[in-house]
């Protein structure tokens, strides 16, 4: 309770935006009103969210009973309803506006305050119960903000029962402590202290007391970043824990961050996000916290490529950054590379929602609360609005961070108690001969760890000689007698050494002054691999923070300015480095950036590494889930024998032989297993020699050079699949990459290399080829476009992988088709169903041989629903003479993708110059409504080659596939469709991780109108369809996530007088825009509107002006080069280092009113 006296005053309400919203100011108020810091802490409620009752309507107290607050129009915060005249209804809206202002820096929330004022005028008191507060007195006294806030910190304190131990007098004098913070502007804090229960705080309570100073300020940063209340102390603790403990990594990462010219650089934050995707997130976060400012700010400049490599690094980043860091991240000074960082809105743009880990969405959450209105405006309405419009109104998470940062806190703990039992004379040893440096000292330190590392005196070990690889190739008989000679102890494993707590806690400290990488460096490469001090090594690696290890093995690894080699010495190094963490850790490593670090790893390993067997794997690479206990020299020059072979011939039918016989045939495609009676050692055997091949990166070639015949054929892709789905994921997805048309991909790339690309790709599980795709957006479309018509007609689905247990395997498939009482008439819609999933699965040789053996055909004469199943899929028929199965073919092609286009091009302007002079279609663009009238759909498949992606039209005849469209610019983008029937004769559409197969479909009198809104977004998009009729036939979903099944069969669908109708906020009906009259004319100015109007429609289709030159095809034009030279060359310069289109540019801002393309 508080009270004051004094003359009223006033100040503008914009006081408060004059410091980006760290200060506020009361509307009325003078220039003696006081300045509020934001609070160090968000508000704490009584009791766990998860056990908290849904929170009711906020009411208040007024004589006469209790009503509910009425809400502003903005739907923030309630608005005060309890003066009858405008006078006291001015007064309470002022005082609700503090109340908004003042109740979150205090832990509250202000839309649940409750409070009553009876007498509007005088001199400001309050009184506060855990229920309410009661004000008196004028809002706009200079004083009645630290009375405001007295009596708000007394309702927290009510909150605050439970946790801390009720104090009258600490809880006054922290109160009377916030209001002398109010008054002097000083920053507040959330009070830490409690009220008994039913304790109401009244004037001259705090009479005497002095005022409660703010709490420290080292403890205030976490609060003010938390991501629930509840946890704040947890948090605090890991923070602490985590900034003494990790002394080492927090130094590597403010290293990284560390330009030498202060510039701040994407890759920067790449390699310092990449240390942090190897922490849990709580520890990530209070990483980051543990930084400098300067650095969490550099951290923080994010660019979209970061959040798709790195989704939860990225917002463990942002959610470490308080409000006024996030605020601070936009430059203000012009930069090095003429690009300021634009502020928290880019940093937040390409956040990945969908990626995230239930603590993470709830930490993104947090973080776009404390961004502020504008950058959260800015996202609503910018590119990615649907993402961040759905993460708003996405239900509550009632989940707290308590068990996460309560495991993360007992590690520290452990680690906290290594390091002191490490303290002592042995530590005192250590660092002073590493202190002291050079090689000897080095070894003696080493010398000294030995016994804490378990491991024999290393000056004992005598030198021992490197194992070499056998002499000769062994043969298949030689590994069969290997593994029956095997002890069962096995191969081992690539998990580094076992460690102790005070090792731990030693080498932590160690390496927060930087003297474990002392060490390393002191030792020469003979050194590292003793035999003695090597084994001491590797200990004291295993017990250092992987993150350590591993910044340090990128580095190895990495290209600089003045240096584009890795040497032996580096590499070896690199790989002890990587092997000395634990074994999901060296997963990590080989999947960060799509292999790219491990295959220079792999490109970089001197050969006799590979001869002697030092070289095992990372991770699990070669484990093939059965112990074969032979050596890892055995098996490698197993491997080799199959590349000095290849390397000799590099011929189709070699590569053949090579591939089946790794999948244990024959080269006619007969059995043929490496251990007969033992078909699990079998497969483990055969997956260990294709694993050494892949990391002998010689399978690649091999697969490449396969017969087109064998690559594309119906019975024989299937064995690929198998061979990739035996090799190394992370090979397959290097293999696809390397198949990427590269500068001169129009030269190179063929439709041969995206089938093998796209084959390889498919041997993935359905959920890593989407988080592909998500990390390399491009790639899949690039090579799906890449296939040939036919190509993308016989590519098989998902189905026929069998790589997620929510989908149908072929056994199980078969199982249920080997049911001779389901080959009925009665059954046949569902026998369709069935067999479109067995065809699916590319299994229709099985089906044609069980059709033999049951002789359906014999039945087909009165069941016409059989005999359609026979004739459609190519089954056994007597009757028809298909006795014999015929696999179907499939071309390939070798053309460049380059000239492909070329023809498309050719094709696209022989069919523009047919419909400009000899055809019947009516095409026009010089009106403000383009329009195109009975325009043949299988011309424009034709020109593409065959199909439109997937999707393969049936005949024209009959006037089917004839589409009419109406288009204008002119009051936004409004399109309007029309065709009286389409035909589709087939579709099959392979995405990452799904597929969608139909056979013919039909749709009849189709009618869509849809509305892209207008150039400055204030008319709202509406999408319109109907039509009379549908049907369709053998259609197909592949994918995981549908419910029930992971894969869906209709064998025939009917569908009559079916319409659809969207728009962005259902308030409209948009079916009366169909066959809506759109604007007529053009351009009004006499002789040229037409030709204007032309230019006007092709630059809002294109996106710029036809033929407009960039800057740097103006800075070409003085080199007066020949014309194929300079096209070329300006092709290449633009491709290189893109440049604005100034005309573009100019059109734009005449257009839109901003320099930009319209």
């Amino acid at each position: 309770m508080e009270q004051a006296t004094g003359p009223p005053g006033g100040s503008p309400e914009a006081a408060r935006a004059a410091d980006g919203g760290r200060s506020w100011a009361a509307t009325t108020g003078t220039a003696l009103a006081p300045r509020l810091a934001p609070a160090r802490e968000p508000r704490t409620p009584r009791q766990p969210r998860h056990e908290r009752a849904a929170p009711s309507s906020p009411t208040r107290v007024r004589p006469g009973g209790t009503v509910p607050l009425a809400r502003e129009a903005d739907g923030e915060r309630p608005a005060a309803s309890y003066g009858a005249d405008t006078a006291a209804r001015a007064s309470t809206d002022l005082v609700r506006q503090l109340i908004a202002q003042l109740a979150p820096l205090l832990g509250l929330d202000d839309a649940r305050v409750v409070f009553d004022s009876a007498q509007p005028a005088g001199a400001p008191r309050g009184e506060a119960s855990a229920a309410r507060i009661v004000l008196n007195g004028d809002p706009r006294h200079p004083r009645f903000p630290a009375v405001l806030a007295h009596e708000l910190a007394h309702l927290r304190q009510h909150e605050n029962l439970g946790r801390v131990e009720a104090d009258v007098t600490a809880a006054e004098a922290e109160a009377a402590g916030i209001a002398a913070a109010v008054s002097a502007g000083a920053e507040v804090w959330v009070p830490r202290t409690a009220l008994p229960s039913g304790r109401v705080a009244r004037a001259g309570d705090a009479t005497g007391i002095a005022p409660a100073t703010a709490p420290d300020e080292s403890a205030l940063a976490t609060a003010d970043t938390a991501t629930t209340p509840d946890v704040v102390p947890l948090e605090k603790q890991l923070d602490r824990a985590v900034e003494i403990n990790h002394t080492a990594d927090v130094r590597a990462l403010s290293q990284l961050l560390d330009h030498p010219w202060t510039q701040n650089t994407p890759s920067m934050v790449e390699n310092a996000l990449r240390v942090l995707s190897g922490f849990a997130f709580v520890v990530a976060r209070s990483l980051v916290r543990a930084l400098p400012a300067k650095d969490r700010r550099t951290l923080g400049q994010l660019e979209d490529d970061h959040h798709t490599a790195y989704p939860e690094a990225c917002v463990a980043v942002l959610s470490a950054l308080t409000a006024g860091e996030l605020a601070g991240l936009a430059d203000t000074t012009p930069q090095l590379n003429g690009t300021p960082y634009p502020g928290a809105a880019r940093a937040l743009r390409n956040v990945q929602p969908d990626r995230l880990s239930p603590i993470a969405r709830r930490a993104l959450l947090a973080t776009l609360r404390r961004a502020g209105r504008k950058t959260l405006a800015k996202l609503v309405d910018g590119e990615r609005r649907e993402v961040f419009r759905a993460l708003y109104s996405s239900p509550p998470d009632a989940s707290t961070d308590e068990a996460e940062l309560r495991q993360a806190l007992s590690a520290e703990n452990e680690l906290s108690k290594g390091i002191q039992a490490s303290a002592g004379l042995l530590q005192d040893e250590v660092e002073r001969l590493l202190q002291a440096g050079g090689r000897d000292n080095a070894k003696k330190a080493l010398t000294a760890l030995a016994p804490l590392c378990g491991v024999t005196d290393p000056t004992q070990v005598a030198a021992a000689e490197r194992a070499n690889a056998p002499s000769g190739t062994p043969t298949l008989e030689d590994l069969r007698k290997a593994i029956s000679e095997a002890p069962t102890a096995g191969t081992g494993t690539n998990a580094p050494p076992a460690t102790t707590p005070a090792l731990v806690g030693l080498v932590n400290t160690l390496d927060g002054k930087g003297l474990v990488a002392t060490l390393v460096e002191a030792l020469d490469e003979d050194d590292r691999r003793h035999p003695g001090y090597g084994a001491v090594l590797r200990v004291v690696l295993a017990a250092r923070s992987p993150a350590s290890n591993i910044s340090r093995a990128i580095e190895l690894l990495s290209y600089g300015i003045f240096d584009w080699a890795v040497r032996d010495s580096e590499a070896r190094l690199a790989y002890l480095l990587v092997r000395s963490t634990p074994l999901d850790a060296q997963d990590a490593w080989r999947q960060l950036d799509n292999g790219k670090w491990f295959g220079r790893l792999l490109d970089n390993l001197p050969q006799d590494m590979w001869d002697s067997g030092e070289y095992t794997g990372v991770g699990r690479e070669y484990e093939t889930g059965v112990s074969l206990g032979i050596p890892e020299t055995l098996l490698l020059s197993y491997a080799k024998g199959y590349l000095d072979l290849w390397g000799g011939q590099r011929h189709a039918l070699l590569s053949l032989w090579i591939v089946r016989n790794l999948l244990g045939k024959t080269l006619s495609g007969d059995a043929n297993a490496w251990i007969p009676d033992d078909p699990a050692k079998d497969l483990a055997l055969r997956t260990a020699i294709i694993r050494r091949l892949d990391a002998l990166q010689g399978l690649n070639e091999i697969v490449e050079k396969l017969p087109d015949s064998f690559l594309l054929g119906e019975e024989t892709r299937q064995e690929l699949l198998e061979l990739n789905q035996l090799r190394d994921p992370l090979h397959l997805v290097r293999q696809a990459l390397g198949l990427m048309p590269g500068f001169f991909g129009f030269l190179t790339f063929t439709a041969h290399d995206a089938w093998i690309a796209l084959q390889a790709l498919r041997a993935l599980s359905p959920g890593a080829q989407q988080a592909f795709a998500v990390q390399n957006p491009s790639v899949w479309s690039t090579f799906w476009s890449g296939l040939t018509d036919e190509m993308r007609r016989s590519l098989p689905s998902t189905l026929a992988t069998g790589r997620d247990e929510r989908l149908p395997t072929r056994a199980a498939l078969r199982e249920r088709l080997s049911d001779e009482r389901l080959w009925t008439e009665p059954n046949a819609t569902i026998l369709r169903a069935l067999v479109d999933l067995a065809v699916a699965a590319d299994d229709r040789h099985w089906l044609f041989d069980l059709t033999r053996r049951l002789r359906v055909d014999r039945q087909v004469a009165q069941a016409p629903l059989l005999a359609a199943i026979l004739r459609d899929f190519g089954l056994y028929s007597e009757a028809e003479k298909r006795t014999v199965f015929e696999p179907r073919a499939t071309e390939s092609s070798h053309i460049p993708s380059g000239l492909r286009t070329l023809g498309v091009a050719a094709k696209g302007l022989a069919l523009a110059a047919y419909h400009l002079f000899a055809s019947d279609a009516e095409i026009s663009l010089f009106g403000k409504t383009m329009h195109l009238r009975a325009f043949d759909l299988t011309d424009v498949q034709w020109v593409l080659g065959g199909d439109f992606d997937g999707v393969t039209l049936g005949s024209s005849k009959g006037g089917a596939n004839h589409i009419s469209v109406d288009a204008t610019f002119a009051d936004g983008f409004i399109v309007n469709v029309e065709t009286d029937r389409l035909d589709i004769a087939g579709v099959n559409m392979v995405l990452p991780g799904k597929t969608y197969k139909a056979g013919p479909v039909t749709i009849s009198k189709f009618r869509a109108s849809a509305g892209f809104s207008d150039r400055g977004y204030k008319r709202p998009g509406y999408i319109t369809a109907k039509f009379d009729d549908l049907s369709l036939r053998d259609f197909v979903m592949i994918d995981p996530t549908l419910p029930l099944s992971g894969a869906w069969a209709v064998a025939n669908l009917g569908v009559g007088g079916f319409g659809f109708n969207a728009t962005a906020d259902a308030s409209t009906d948009p079916s009366g825009n169909l066959g809506r009259e759109l604007p007529k004319g053009t351009i009004p100015i006499p002789v040229f509107g037409p030709l204007f109007q032309l230019l006007a429609n092709l630059v809002s289709l294109q996106g710029s002006i036809p033929g407009d030159y960039t800057l740097l095809d103006y800075a070409m034009i003085p080199l007066k080069l020949p014309f194929p030279v300079s096209s070329v060359a300006a092709f290449a310069a633009n491709k290189i280092a893109p440049t604005p289109q100034p005309l573009t540019y100019l059109w734009g801002l005449a257009s839109d009113g901003v320099l930009r393309p319209p």
